[in-house]
């Protein structure tokens, strides 16, 4: 026989016996049962009837399947607790927490093998996580800013947190803005962008990382000669940090030609090709990845230019150990994608954070790392 909350067994005496109860939070209340009773009950069924929870929604919450709501969790785990269920209970904040990683796919013409990277790093991290976590990606044509600003608006599901590497336009701005409004966590990669309200960036130093090249550059360009560096727009932060820290290096010393190009490699050969019609080129700092684009021009060179670009991907290893390409600065995407899948899970920072210029803040790292012919 079923006994509900304020009923009663009558004694031998005929007077009723009163059911030792207690309240969960919430308000509900359930009689309490001895240890040796709920064992012999069975677990799940137990739990479930003194939380008025099916049994599928118990083995939701102790198996950490995700998909049941914090009030009904609370009442499980609580009534689990009373029960003297042993066993090894979750902890009452592992609900299921959920984040979405966007990220580009490339546009037409563009071969960077970056944006893959990223993704097969966070399908990596995902595999690899609790849990209680659900990861959600979704890819957005690369450049297409109100695709990405109805992603960011607009998530498949309700999201806890929100890890991509944005767009430097006012519409994502704006958009970002709205995310951390909503209570949302957002956690930046591979660049960030000033206006925001403080988050968590997981992206490398760009700036540094164009100081370091434009340090590069000055140590083996020998002479002097002006100085050729290809960048892919106003949209990417990330670029045009690169291209002002390395500008702020050698500017004393060369001159420097800023080309924009779209990343594409058919674009990017015409205007070097333009650019050394002008005037001999004594290095060239490439900023995206369009290697195949210029390694023909480096080599046709009657003076071969100092090249140094980003990302090590297995084009860049062919040409470095060709001698054609001098250094590339890698960013580590895998890395990146560990920092804020970790950062997005913890629902904070890592220790030992500080804040960027931009706003954002995060830990010390993930750091670019150099290679050159010596070491790949």
């Amino acid at each position: 026989m079923r006994l509900w909350p304020g009923s009663a067994r009558r004694r031998g005496d005929g007077l009723p016996r009163a059911r030792p109860s207690a309240t969960l939070r919430g308000g509900m209340t359930v009689p309490i049962k001895g240890l040796h009773e709920a064992s012999a009950r069975g677990g799940f069924r137990a739990i479930a009837e003194r939380a008025g929870v099916s049994v599928s929604t118990v083995d939701r919450v102790l198996n950490e399947r995700g998909s049941v709501s914090a009030e009904r969790r609370d009442r499980v785990l609580e009534a689990a607790r009373l029960l003297g269920i042993r066993r090894i209970l979750p902890e009452a904040w592992h609900r299921t927490r959920r984040v979405e990683i966007i990220l580009p796919r490339n546009r037409p013409g563009n071969a960077t093998p970056f944006w893959d990277r990223l993704d097969q790093a966070a399908q990596r991290e995902a595999r690899l996580a609790p849990a209680h976590v659900a990861f959600h990606r979704t890819r957005i044509p690369e450049g297409d800013v109100e695709a990405l600003r109805q992603a960011i608006l607009h998530p498949p599901v309700q999201r806890d947190a929100l890890i991509l590497p944005p767009d430097a336009s006012d519409a994502i701005r704006q958009a970002l803005r709205s995310v951390i409004d909503r209570g949302e966590q957002l956690l930046t990669i591979v660049t960030d962008i000033p206006g925001l309200p403080p988050h968590a960036y997981a992206g490398i130093d760009n700036r540094a990382a164009g100081r370091t090249a434009g340090f590069l550059m000055s140590g083996f360009v020998r002479g002097e000669g002006r100085l050729l560096v290809l960048a892919p727009g106003d949209q990417r932060q990330d670029h045009k940090d690169r291209v002002q820290g390395f500008a702020e290096t050698v500017a004393a010393r060369f001159p420097v030609d800023v080309i924009v190009t779209d990343e594409t490699a058919e674009r990017t050969r015409a205007l070097t090709l333009e650019a050394l019609r002008r005037g001999p080129v004594s290095g060239i700092y490439l900023t995206g990845h369009t290697p195949e684009a210029i390694a023909d021009i480096v080599r046709d060179q009657p003076v071969k230019p100092v090249w140094i670009s980003h990302e090590l991907s297995p084009a860049h290893v062919g040409l470095l150990r060709e001698g054609v390409l001098d250094f590339v600065l890698d960013q580590d995407p895998d890395a990146q994608i560990a920092w804020a899948v970790g950062m997005a899970i913890s629902g904070g920072a890592i220790d030992g954070g500080e804040g960027t210029e931009n706003g954002a803040s995060a830990p010390r790292g993930p750091e670019f790392r150099i290679y050159c012919q010596t070491n790949v």
